[in-house]
């Protein structure tokens, strides 16, 4: 307790904050350090559209990926380095018209649009060897390496699922109420899990999950408090007087 200004200017600690906000806060500042594990927010448009769409992804600037960039896909594998999301960065995405079905056919109408008429706002750089392109079609995603012959799939490179599955149990696990029916949302520990296997997170689940957490834990103590009487009743009931004991 501070009784004066001294006190409190020679406090080392915190204040006003309860024990679970501040175990909050640390979580957010580990995940925001680790600004890897984030989908960027250009990323989280072309996830969320309900229309078909495409993303362009380049590899990142830097010394590093100097081996990758340019190389096909077999030169890659040849020399032990493999293509990988963390690598990459999202710089263009925009709805998927006229699609005709055929995979193929898009990703080269692609190609070609993106050497020969770039888009206004696509500030990229033409369309080579080593990008990517992602396909949003009917909700399911898929992605493909821009090889020095065609196109190669890389399953692996984003989660080819049904989107619209992904986004119901999203907004069911926020919500709790898309079909009527009350999902489990994630807790702080398996939160935590994911962060530390190197996924992302959803803010929003954080805090979800502290409130969740912090509102069983206030419950359970209110349901010991409303059982203590009774516990005390019954201890009460069971425990003979001192006063009797004398009189036998």
């Amino acid at each position: 307790m501070a009784f004066d200004r001294k006190d409190i200017d020679n406090h080392s600690g915190i204040f006003g904050i309860q024990r679970t906000d501040w175990i909050a806060l640390q979580d957010y500042e580990a995940i925001k350090g680790k600004e890897k594990s984030f989908v960027s927010e250009l990323e989280q448009r072309f996830w969320e559209t309900p229309n078909n769409s495409f993303a362009i992804y380049h590899l990142k600037s830097g010394e590093e990926l100097r081996d990758y960039r340019f190389e096909g896909l077999n030169r890659l594998q040849d020399v032990g380095l493999s293509v990988g999301h963390d690598n990459y960065e999202l710089i263009y995405t925009a709805p998927l018209n006229d699609f005709n079905g055929n995979q193929n056919h898009t990703l080269n109408k692609l190609y070609e649009q993106f050497n020969i008429n770039h888009p206004a706002d696509f500030k990229g750089h033409s369309l080579s060897v080593s990008d990517i392109i992602a396909l949003k079609v009917n909700g399911v995603v898929s992605s493909y390496y821009v090889d020095s012959f065609g196109f190669k799939e890389q399953l692996h490179f984003l989660l080819t699922q049904n989107y619209l599955e992904t986004a119901e149990k999203s907004v069911e696990q926020n919500y709790n109420h898309l079909d009527g029916i009350i999902n489990n949302k994630p807790t702080v520990a398996e939160l935590e899990q994911t962060v530390k296997a190197g996924g992302s997170i959803s803010l929003l689940d954080l805090a979800n999950a502290v409130q969740a957490e912090r509102k069983e834990k206030k419950n359970s103590v209110v349901e010991q408090l409303k059982k203590k009487p009774l516990i005390e009743k019954e201890k009460q009931k069971k425990a003979p007087h001192i006063g009797v004991e004398m009189e036998r």
